[in-house]
Order: C-alpha cells, then sequence, then structure tokens
C-alpha cells in the first residue's frame, strides 16, 4: 500500500504541502523558497501517487573510540493529519532504513518527539543530557583564570579545537558543517560568542536577553580543559547579575552536578538522543 522513495523535484507540491500542515501551521511553502538544504535529503511515502508523509535526513558525523563516521540526522518526520493511524509514519520509518543502508550511513540518529515510538525501528536512547538552572546567587564564586573575549560569529573556526575535544570525549558528537555551524549561531541573526583561553579552552554561544530578573540561557556551552570550564563558569555569574538564573547543558558527566552543586539550583534529565546502528 505505502511507497516510500527519495524525494525528486515533482514531489515539492507534495512534500511542502506535508511540511505546511505538521510544522508550519498551514502556512504555504513560497515558491521561491528552498524546501531542502544542501546538507539533506528528502524522504516521502506515498499512497497510489499521493505523498501523506515525509522526512528529512542530514548528513552529519558520528564520534567513536574519537573517529568519525558518517551519520544520517533524521528530522521534520510528518504525515499529514488525515492520514495518521493508517501505518503511514511506520511505513516512511522503516523504509527509510534500508535507503539510509544504501546511501552509505552508517549509523543514524534523531530527537524524538516519542521514545517508544523510535524504538519499534531500532533506535535506542543514549547517554544523557543535563539541563540546569541555577539562580544567580547560587553560582558559584571562581576566578577567571582565562580572560573573557567576544568574537564575530564568522569566526566559528575558532571553537573547532573545543568541539574536536568534545568528539573524542563523547562518542555520538556531530562535527558541523560550515552551513551547520551558521545555523548553530543564529543565522541571520547571529548570537554572542564569548570564549576563554588562546589557544581558546571553552566557549558559549547565548542569545543575550535585555530584559531584568529574567532566566539567561546559554545556547551552547562546551569546553577542553578544567580551567576553561570554570573561567567560563565565573563569567555566567557576571551574565546573571541583573537576571533571575542562568540555564544551559551539560553531558551526563557534568561538572557542575559534581563540584558546584548547590541548594536552589536544578538538575533535570533530558531525553537522551537516540541512535540506530545501520551497518555493523
Amino acid at each position: 500500500m505505502f511507497q516510500v522513495r527519495a524525494y525528486e523535484p515533482k514531489d515539492r507540491e507534495g512534500f511542502g504541502h506535508v511540511r505546511s500542515r505538521v510544522y508550519r501551521g498551514g502556512d504555504p511553502v513560497r515558491p521561491d523558497e528552498s524546501i531542502l538544504r544542501d546538507d539533506s535529503t528528502g524522504y516521502v511515502v506515498e499512497v497510489d501517487g499521493q505523498i501523506v508523509g515525509a522526512a528529512t535526513v542530514l548528513e552529519m558525523t558520528c564520534s567513536r573510540m574519537g573517529e568519525l563516521h558518517r551519520c544520517a540526522g533524521v528530522a521534520a518526520v510528518a504525515v499529514l493529519p488525515e492520514w495518521r493511524g493508517s501505518g503511514a509514519g511506520s511505513a516512511l520509518m522503516r523504509g527509510l532504513i534500508p535507503l539510509m543502508r544504501e546511501a552509505g550511513f552508517l549509523v543514524s540518529s534523531l530527537h524524538p518527539f516519542r521514545d517508544t515510538w523510535y524504538r519499534r525501528f531500532g533506535y535506542v536512547g543514549v547517554g544523557m543530557r543535563l539541563d540546569i538552572r541555577c539562580p544567580a546567587d547560587r553560582l558559584p564564586n571562581l576566578a577567571v583564570e582565562l580572560p573573557i573575549r567576544e568574537i564575530e560569529a564568522e569566526r566559528y573556526e575558532l571553537l573547532e579545537p573545543v568541539c574536536q575535544a568534545f568528539a573524542q570525549h563523547y562518542n555520538g558528537y556531530n562535527i558541523r558543517t560550515s552551513d551547520q555551524w551558521w545555523r548553530t549561531l543564529g543565522g541571520d541573526s547571529p548570537m554572542a560568542v564569548y570564549l576563554c583561553g588562546d589557544p581558546v579552552e571553552a566557549y558559549a554561544i547565548i542569545r543575550l536577553k535585555g530584559d531584568f530578573w529574567v532566566d539567561q540561557e546559554i545556547r551552547e556551552f562546551q569546553w577542553s580543559t578544567e580551567r576553561g570550564y570554570r573561567s567560563m563558569l565565573a563569567f555566567f555569574k557576571t551574565l546573571a547579575m541583573n537576571k533571575s538564573a542562568v540555564k544551559w547543558m551539560e553531558p551526563g558527566d557534568s561538572p557542575y552536578f559534581a563540584e558546584f552543586f548547590d541548594r536552589g539550583a536544578s538538575v533535570e534529565l533530558l531525553g537522551p538522543v537516540m541512535f540506530r546502528l545501520l551497518d555493523a
């Protein structure tokens, strides 16, 4: 009944219709709008020539014991509302697996909406992400051991050695392409990028908030040394001077939770990324 295949130019209208109904609140895809990024491939599930669902696979990497492998990042899995419950979504995911393998991907990853649903197709949750919220008056009093400076978002190459260190330490890490860095750093509305050390030993990507007594969120925080971590944590305290709290994420072996957690702060376990082996 269902057929799953790679996106073709003739599928633009049907693919765009699915994306419009599921992810854009009904807003149509404009004729001049790019429907797929250069680092992605679209897939559709159709019935009698009608596209009823779609998904996007991003070209990513997955670190394992310091080595990088091709990883298919599954995103924007969607089925038209009137076709939900028909098995179209399950057919799409089952059909994707051999197609991703044929495309040369060794593993696949995704951020699930429902973990239990994606387990049906061989995906399992791995690792931990901790969501940390620390009130301004509970941040540790640390010395800034390395000078903090701000750089323009276009100079993301200064951050890459820290990312390489994370990839050596944490399996599953994606080394970003230039386009992926551009999106991570805010796209056409660049975020603030702060780093410490020369060469860089830690960095933070931040959308600065101008309001008082709100939570200041850190988009991304990574480090390659202990003093880099401590220096950036000390910088968070200066960011929090007119804010209620600072929020950021750390891996499961969180230095903050192990060394600096204080009453009043909270650490929440977020849903882990899910991975599936495609080619042993």
